[in-house]
């Protein structure tokens, strides 16, 4: 019994069947005008780009309380704005208050290879959720307001998106 299933086992042979999948796929440079425009047509919804525009305050101690140093001071202002932010103020009312210096941002796209500011990141990662927020940054805070957020379709002259669409 053990000498014939080891003899099956050996002598056995096995039929494989393949399909080759270059004959199905096209490459990179084998796609036209009109191929790239009708899966741009077909995914429209998925390939649109996220802009946003916002207001932005850097809080230091030296702005907010006159002084270079982390102190009691500062920190009870800091939660004194975390208080009027939780209570539904609005940005321009603390920028009155507090005589916050205004920087704006129009249109901002991060991507994955760009140097920005770091806290561009967090802002640009959170902006479909929060509208006004107060984030620490270790040596600093940033009071941000988002005034827009757009969803755009690139064009099709854009080479990096023709080139981010062959790759898909």
């Amino acid at each position: 019994f053990l000498i014939n299933n080891s003899f099956k086992d050996q002598a056995k042979k096995v039929t494989l069947n393949y399909v080759n999948l270059s004959d199905f796929y096209k490459k990179k440079d084998n796609f036209n005008d009109h191929d790239i425009t009708k899966f741009v047509e077909e995914n429209k919804d998925a390939l649109k780009e996220k802009f946003i525009s916002f207001k932005y305050s850097k809080i230091t101690p030296k702005n907010l309380t006159g002084l270079n140093e982390f102190n009691n001071l500062f920190f009870e202002k800091i939660d004194e704005l975390e208080n009027e932010i939780s209570n539904g103020t609005t940005f321009e009312n603390l920028r009155n208050k507090y005589s916050l210096e205004i920087l704006t941002e129009e249109k901002l796209k991060i991507n994955n290879n760009e140097t920005s500011k770091e806290f561009y990141k967090k802002i640009y990662n959170n902006a479909e959720t929060d509208k006004l927020v107060l984030l620490d940054e270790n040596d600093y805070y940033i009071l941000y307001e988002i005034t827009n957020v757009q969803k755009i379709l690139p064009s099709l002259k854009n080479e990096k998106f023709i080139a981010k669409v062959k790759e898909m």
